[in-house]
């Protein structure tokens, strides 16, 4: 289930709440932030891996965007795995075949468990932002030319 935020008041308290995790950051030395827990039975300390999902969550919603839990467990077929890196099903396939995302078969079907296909995602990252940076730039250069 992906939550997105629909009313304006819930826009505003999302957007209060940013300003807020915003402003704790500046000024914090780190990026341990601590978030305590009020509710009518008592108050705690939100553990920090708990606190950095909130803090996350925050962050996507304030921008607008949905956000959705999912369970390290969970599995995607390799075309929702093509969707979720934005590249061709053969693409994952090669990826699979090549031992660089792991699997196992349900019958004739690829399952990719999603913490493995987001940690590649993560890594990919840094490689993919070069390479648009190396096209920009021999873009520009032939622009000049």
């Amino acid at each position: 289930m992906v939550t997105f935020v629909r009313s304006e008041e819930d826009v505003a308290a999302i957007r209060r709440l940013h300003r807020l995790v915003s402003n704790a950051r500046r000024e914090s030395s780190s990026d341990d932030l601590r978030v305590r827990l009020s509710l009518a039975g008592g108050e705690a300390d939100l553990p920090q891996p708990l606190t950095e999902v909130l803090v996350k969550a925050v962050e996507l919603m304030g921008a607008g965007q949905g956000v959705e839990i999912v369970s390290p467990a969970q599995e995607v077929s390799a075309q929702e795995a093509a969707a979720l890196l934005n590249v061709s099903r053969p693409y994952v396939m090669n990826l699979i075949r090549k031992g660089i995302l792991p699997h196992r078969m349900v019958g004739a079907h690829h399952r990719i468990p999603l913490c493995d296909l987001m940690v590649y995602k993560h890594e990919q990252e840094p490689r993919r932002a070069a390479a648009l940076a190396n096209l920009i730039g021999e873009t520009e250069e032939l622009g000049r030319g």
